[in-house]
Parts: structure tokens; sequence; C-alpha cells
């Protein structure tokens, strides 16, 4: 089985803006019994179930995969349907780590902390950035819209300190740690949001699966019923909108 490390270092790399979802593994900013979640489904007109469910089982994990060399990745995205609880709030993501898991050396056991001359890095726009050093929030919203369905585009890459971005090493898979918070009263921060990304190919998939629903939280009742339709209900409306 898995276990996780406590020492975490590492960070994202995150340009978020207002754009057309990318089809594929995104999360959904949800809010359940007053806290805040981001659940995890597959996007896209017709989305077809990679193993784990077009609406993802559990809560705050989905994987995605590095798009190219160097590595960097365009998914997953955020999307916040209308949340009246929400609405008019700041919402906020704060980074808070990263581990990583040798695939090859232990392939059923740790996740350990990246190696000191690794880094992901978090920038949205021109100047603004965090990584886990700083362990700092971005703010997605500074009012959170009072209407429809909003995309958040993210960009991620992996590298060093002083070369960003760099190909990952395909012996591992890689774990970014953050939390969802909001000035919304009643409203409580998200638990760790587990964003986890493979190598590229088909053959790192079941890795990347098994990793989500190990991370995965399960969904509180009496929700899961509730979301899982709304979930769906989401699904939909996208397609009609494509």
């Amino acid at each position: 089985m898995f276990t996780k490390s406590a020492t975490f270092v590492g960070v994202l790399f995150l340009v978020v803006g207002s754009a057309l979802a990318h089809d594929g593994r995104r999360f959904e900013v949800q809010v359940i019994n007053g806290q805040l979640y981001a659940q995890g489904y597959i996007s896209g007109t017709t989305p077809v179930d990679d193993g784990n469910g077009i609406v993802r089982p559990y809560l705050n994990a989905v994987h995605a995969h590095w798009a190219g060399s160097p590595s960097s990745a365009d998914l997953p995205g955020y999307d916040i349907e209308h949340q009246e609880d929400l609405e008019g709030y700041t919402l906020n993501y704060t980074v808070t780590g990263g581990t990583r898991w040798n695939i090859v050396n232990n392939p059923t056991s740790v996740l350990e902390a990246l190696d000191p001359t690794e880094m992901l890095q978090v920038i949205k726009g021109i100047g603004e950035f965090t990584n886990t050093d700083l362990l700092g929030s971005i703010q997605l919203f500074s009012s959170v819209p009072a209407h429809g369905h909003v995309d958040l585009t993210f960009d991620y890459n992996q590298g060093s300190p002083d070369k960003l971005p760099t190909d990952a090493p395909l012996d591992y898979l890689y774990v970014l740690e953050g939390f969802l918070s909001t000035d919304a009263p009643g409203i409580a921060s998200s638990g760790t949001i587990y964003t986890i990304f493979a190598p590229m190919g088909m053959a790192y998939h079941p890795k990347g699966l098994a990793l989500e629903s190990f991370l995965g939280q399960n969904i509180p009742e009496p929700a899961s019923v509730v979301l899982l339709g709304a979930g769906m209900f989401a699904l939909a409306q996208r397609r009609r909108r494509a």
C-alpha cells in the first residue's frame, strides 16, 4: 500500500485565466455540508470512462499526464458552476507542498519528498508567483461570479530552481498538494487537494488511477448521491454547450 510522507518539498506552476475548458480530467469546485471540495471528472462532448469513472467516486484527487518535453501540462483545470454560497466572495488556492512516487524502486510503497534539485512553480499573470518555500496563495476570484459556468485554465511545469521547465524523470509520478479557501461566511477550507502528474503514455495510466483512488477523500454523507447526480447534470450541460 501507499504511505504518505510527512515532509513536503516542491511547487506548482500555474497560470490562471478565464478561458474555454480543455477537455479531459478536471476539478469542479463544490460546496458540500459547508466545506469546499474539488470534484474530479472528465470533461468533453463525449467523455469516456478512463477506469475510475467520468465523475470520480471520491473527492480532491485527479491525475493528468505531462503533455510534452520538457514536462508541461494544461490539465487539470478548475471549473466553478453556480455556487450561491460563494457568490461575491473570494476563492483562493494555496500551495502546501508536493511529493513523488518512484514507481520503479517502490512499486507499492511510499510517497517521498521531491529531490532538492526539483521544483514546480506557480505563476499567475506577470510577476505573481509562489512556491512551496513561500507556501503562498493565489487568488482565483476576488468575487465569485453569480453567472453560469466559469473555467480556470492552469499550466503546470516541472523543473529545477534555476531551469524551469525540464524533463521529469520517467520513474516518478508527481503529487502537487494544496487547498481551496474562501472568505464566504460559514464555508470551511477544503482538505488537501492532490493533483497527480504521470509521464506521457498509457503505460502510466493505471498508476495514476491507483494513486487517485488512494489519495482521494470519501464523499461525505448524505451528499454522495446528490453530488454525483449534480456532476452528471453539469457534464450534460457542457455537452449541450459544446
